[in-house]
């Protein structure tokens, strides 16, 4: 009977923390050299570019499932975490994002891409969303900086460069591995120009709606 009991309060416990855990999100933290936006989305500015990250969490997804450039033909969104990425050249030279990877106990955390998986329609067909165009570049037309107040069918456009020309925008999201809980978790985004790199790094905390 104490087994069951415990099996039933140890199954309890889970389903609480799971719940719990789909009712939070991720936001950089406040720095010197870090803006914070809307309460959600880190900026920083640098002589070379301005880069903004904002968590797509529950309560913002909405927003991709309404976007018809983002339309998948399944239901529901991964459960990865995902981050949208602004990026704009301040530059008076074409920059190209070289690598973006999550980091936490020293081990660095590449994008999810899904190519893994053999069936080769599934980023564009499992989910309400389409993974890839997800991915992809798009170019912002308008200043609207926030998940919740860009327009992505009509203020945003397919970008193919493989880098940003100077004054151009560009956004995209990107998915990464599940954070264990607790974790002190760094973003780092690396643009460069033939032998010129820079580093860019924003602090990530996690949050509940309730502290807020």
């Amino acid at each position: 009977m104490r087994y069951t009991a415990f099996i039933y309060l140890l199954f309890l416990s889970l389903l609480l923390s799971c719940s719990s855990a789909g009712k939070g999100g991720y936001r950089a933290s406040e720095r010197g050299d870090v803006d914070i936006v809307g309460n959600r989305a880190g900026l920083i500015r640098t002589v070379y570019c301005d880069i903004y990250v904002e968590n797509l969490n529950s309560k913002l997804r909405q927003k991709i499932y309404d976007a018809d450039v983002y339309r998948g033909s399944g239901s529901g969104m991964p459960l990865e975490p995902c981050f949208h990425f602004i990026v704009s050249n301040t530059w008076n030279r074409p920059l190209v994002i070289e690598k973006i990877v999550l980091r936490y106990d020293n081990e660095d955390h590449e994008p999810e891409l899904y190519d893994y998986i053999k069936d080769p329609d599934y980023a564009e067909k499992r989910f309400a969303v389409n993974i890839n165009k997800m991915m992809q570049n798009r170019r912002l037309l308008s200043e609207d900086e926030l998940i919740d107040e860009i327009d992505y069918d009509t203020e945003t456009v397919e970008y193919r460069s493989d880098f940003i020309a100077p004054g151009d925008k560009v956004l995209f999201y990107r998915f990464f591995p599940v954070i264990p809980h607790r974790k002190g978790v760094k973003i780092y985004i690396t643009i460069k120009y033939f032998n010129m790199k820079k580093i860019i790094d924003f602090d990530i905390t996690r949050f509940d709606y309730t502290d807020e």
